[in-house]
């Protein structure tokens, strides 16, 4: 595998060096990749599978070292493409590490969330009823496990290298609970910002919405008033959903009204 793409993050001359390196590469970042996976991973009779798109980072990898390997766990954020091995904007802090600890890089897209083509989905047809039946994080957290047993024998690793998932949010979410359920698999995780412990009605998100609603800062547009008119609109819905007769005023996107 061609060591060319590095850690862009750190110093600034880290980074035009690096840049530097992929100048005369027909793409700035690595291209995708892809492994098979089963459509399916808890039906034996479906024998359907997909290719799910993954990049590589191998620029401070070694083959045949202890080195650990890092997984970037997609599914929240920008469309995940090669920059999230090499400038990334979801699991940067894997990125930046990897000169100090050799590690090797890979990414991983959630499924359903590239489908770059037909055979890179897990259905060819998104309008056909059902489409959607294989998106959930218990079909995606077996695609993580699918992954590292393909990477495992595709690079050639062995039990020496580690596998740290990455993942900030729902991807970090995803991440730990790759942890919790194949610790044979999983040897650590850095879940960043993730509501691993999934509550109905969860206030304490709500909350910090509306706190994000009230800043005014240039880059975030909101204020006391934005917020203010936000409660005061869910107040009024509240109502019309309290009787008949407002439930008929409410528009179709709410699944009542006309």
């Amino acid at each position: 595998l061609p060591a060319r793409y590095g850690s862009m993050g750190g110093d600034a001359t880290t980074r035009s060096a690096l840049l530097g390196a992929t100048a005369s590469a027909s793409s700035a970042w690595p291209q995708p990749r892809f492994a098979t996976q089963r459509q399916d991973h808890f039906d034996g009779s479906n024998a359907k599978t997909w290719k799910q798109a993954y990049y590589v980072n191998d620029t401070f990898w070694k083959a045949g070292s202890s080195a650990p390997v890092f997984l970037c766990v997609g599914g929240e954020g920008p469309p995940m493409d090669g920059s999230a091995v090499v400038d990334s904007v979801h699991c940067n802090v894997a990125v930046e590490w990897l000169r100090e600890t050799g590690a090797l890089m890979f990414a991983l897209e959630h499924r359903y969330y590239g489908c770059h083509n037909s055979e890179a989905c897990p259905v060819a047809n998104l309008s056909e009823p059902g489409a959607l039946r294989f998106q959930s994080s218990r079909q995606a957290l077996g695609d993580v496990a699918g992954f590292v047993e393909y990477a495992t024998q595709e690079f050639a690793l062995s039990s020496a290298n580690r596998w740290v998932t990455f993942g900030g949010s729902y991807p970090g979410m995803l991440a730990g609970w790759a942890r919790l359920k194949f610790p044979h698999l999983i040897h650590a995780s850095v879940s960043s910002s993730a509501p691993v412990r999934v509550e109905l009605e969860m206030r304490g998100y709500n909350d910090v919405v509306a706190q994000a609603y009230a800043v005014a800062h240039e880059r975030v547009g909101g204020s006391p008033s934005c917020r203010q008119a936000i409660a005061e609109g869910h107040r009024k819905i509240g109502d019309l959903f309290s009787s008949e007769q407002g439930r008929g005023r409410l528009p179709p996107p709410f699944g009542q009204g006309g």
